[in-house]
């Protein structure tokens, strides 16, 4: 997996700017085995000198508020892989405009993600686990997201307001979702929708979606003011 970023970044040597290729290759990880939740700050400064040197992150074990702060602190962090962490939810504003993430894998067992989670980071794909939730307001806002996955299994159920606002999103399927928020897909790249048990739909939820030709909805869903509003090519 290969992504494209241009950030400036202060680390113990210095402050520069970078554009680079990155290729997530095994070695480039920094990987912790948590024996106790919150010493993940003290296992990282053992092999760092301080915790903005850290770009690419493998956490095992339970994460507590202490390891997400910790976690938050790593201002210069590419990759975050998490699918051998345990915790429950992604915490607000995490990672909200630390715009050198680029890469994300998120757990099994987690069941929300919070208000301004990853807003105004490099992510451009991500995949959901099936026991999420709750996806949070302004959870991926402003971002590269052009790819969001949901396995069939998925027990989303709702998703908060502007939550994928002005990102690059082209395609969304997730049958089972119930409500969706205000603004939420507003300004991106959708150009398939579908969903099964949808309950309702926001205001403007998917205005200005200008590549949406259709929508499947159920004929109960409520339907917001504006929903779908400036969509030019929808038909039907």
């Amino acid at each position: 997996m290969i992504r494209w970023y241009d950030v400036k970044r202060t680390t113990s040597k210095g402050t520069y700017s970078k554009i680079r290729n990155v290729e997530l290759y095994s070695a480039d990880w920094l990987e912790i085995d948590l024996a106790t939740p919150g010493t993940l700050g003290v296992e990282v400064l053992y092999k760092v000198d301080v915790l903005a040197d850290v770009e690419f992150l493998k956490v095992k074990g339970t994460i507590n508020d202490a390891d997400w702060t910790n976690i938050k602190q790593m201002t210069n962090l590419v990759g975050l892989d998490l699918s051998e962490a345990q915790c429950s939810s992604v915490p607000n504003s995490l990672f909200d405009g630390h715009g050198a993430l680029s890469h994300v894998t998120l757990p099994e067992g987690l069941t929300s993600i919070g208000e301004y989670a990853f807003r105004g980071t490099n992510i451009v794909e991500l995949n959901i686990p099936s026991t999420v939730k709750t996806i949070g307001n302004y959870a991926f806002s402003k971002t590269r997201l052009t790819q969001i996955g949901f396995p069939q299994s998925s027990n989303l159920t709702t998703i908060g307001d502007y939550a994928f606002y002005d990102t690059g999103l082209t395609t969304y399927t997730m049958p089972y979702v119930k409500d969706i928020g205000d603004y939420a897909f507003f300004s991106t790249n959708i150009s398939t929708v579908s969903f099964n048990k949808l309950t309702s739909i926001g205001k403007y939820a998917f205005s200005e979606c200008n590549n949406l030709p259709s929508i499947t909805i159920t004929t109960n869903t409520a339907i917001g003011e504006g929903a779908f509003s400036n969509c030019n090519k929808v038909t039907e």
